[in-house]
C-alpha cells in the first residue's frame, strides 16, 4: 500500500513538473510574466472598440464635437475546468510494469490538455469583430497581418505573434532555410522577416493567418486549489491538478486531470485575420 501511494505521488509531481516546465516554455513565446489565475466561474470579456477621434477644428469657446469612441459589452467567456479521466487496467500493469503503463498514459493525458489550452488560443481570435484582410502567398499573408498589428498599436509598444497552420508553413520552409522550435508543445518560427514569431497550429485553417500583439493576448486559468473535498496533487500557482489513485471496482488504475489554461485576445478588433484573395 505505501508503495503504491509513493509511485502514484511520484508520478503526480513529474506529470505536474513537466507541465510547469512547458509552461515557462509557454509564457516566454507570448512575453508574459505569469498566468492570471481566477476563481471558477469567473467570467471574461473579449471587447471591440468603434469610432474615430473627430478631428474638426474647433472655433473660440466653441462646443468641442463628441468623437463618439466607444467600447461594446464584449463577448462573454466564463473560465472552467477541463476535467479528463483514464483508467489503466490491472492486466496492463501486470504486462507493462506501473512506470510505464501508468507513467505514459498520464503523461499523454497532460500533453493533451496542453494541446486544449493551445487550442483556446485560436478560437478565442476566430471571433466576431476581429479585422479581415486577403493576401496571395504565405509571406504576404504575414506582412498583411504585421500591417494591420502595426496600424491598431499605433505609438504603444507592443510586440507581434502570429498563428499558422502547420502545412502553410512548411509547404514554405521547404524552399527556405529557417529552424522550427518548440515550447509548451508548440512548434513556431522565431522573429520570421523580422517581424515576430510565427506558431505553427494544426487549429488554424489551412489557407489562413491570424496575427495581434502579445499584449492583447491574456493567459488565464481557473483556481484548481478551490476544488474541495479532494485529493489532489497542484502546481504552486493553482493551473493544474492530477491524481492517481485505484478503481477497485474496475480493476484499474485511475489518473484525474483538472486544468482550465485558457489564452483569450483581449480586444477582437486588435486580431487580424488574413485569407486567401479571391
Amino acid at each position: 500500500m505505501a508503495n503504491l501511494a509513493v509511485q502514484a505521488l511520484a508520478q503526480e509531481v513529474n506529470a505536474i513538473a513537466k507541465f510547469e516546465s512547458d509552461l515557462h516554455n509557454l509564457l516566454v513565446l507570448l512575453n508574459k510574466e505569469d498566468v492570471n489565475v481566477m476563481a471558477p466561474g469567473t467570467a471574461l470579456k473579449i471587447y471591440k472598440t468603434s469610432g474615430s477621434l473627430s478631428t474638426s477644428v474647433v472655433a473660440e469657446k466653441a462646443l468641442i464635437p463628441d468623437s463618439a469612441i466607444t467600447t461594446d459589452n464584449g463577448t462573454l467567456v466564463e473560465l472552467t475546468f477541463g476535467k479528463y479521466r483514464n483508467l489503466v487496467s490491472i492486466e496492463k500493469i501486470a504486462k507493462q510494469g506501473y512506470d510505464v503503463a501508468v507513467g505514459a498514459s498520464t503523461a499523454s493525458m497532460v500533453k493533451q490538455a496542453q494541446a486544449k489550452a493551445r487550442a483556446s488560443i485560436v478560437s478565442g481570435m476566430d471571433v466576431t469583430g476581429v479585422v479581415t484582410a486577403e493576401a496571395a502567398t504565405f509571406q504576404a499573408k504575414i506582412a498583411k497581418a504585421a500591417g494591420k498589428i502595426a496600424a491598431a498599436f499605433e505609438d504603444e509598444a507592443y510586440t507581434p505573434i502570429f498563428f499558422v497552420n502547420p502545412e502553410d508553413a512548411f509547404d514554405y520552409l521547404g524552399t527556405a532555410n529557417i529552424t522550427v522550435q518548440t515550447a509548451f508543445g508548440i512548434s513556431y518560427i522565431a522573429n520570421f522577416m523580422g517581424l515576430g514569431n510565427v506558431v505553427l497550429d494544426s487549429n488554424v485553417t489551412a489557407g489562413t493567418v491570424f496575427g495581434t500583439a502579445c499584449e492583447n493576448l491574456d493567459v488565464v486559468a481557473a483556481d484548481v486549489t478551490k476544488i474541495e473535498g479532494m485529493e489532489l496533487q497542484t502546481d504552486e500557482s493553482g493551473i493544474i491538478a492530477i491524481h492517481v489513485g485505484a478503481k477497485y471496482e474496475n480493476g484499474a488504475i485511475e489518473t484525474v486531470v483538472y486544468s482550465g489554461l485558457k489564452a483569450l485576445p483581449v480586444f477582437a478588433d486588435r486580431v487580424v485575420k488574413v485569407t486567401t484573395a479571391a
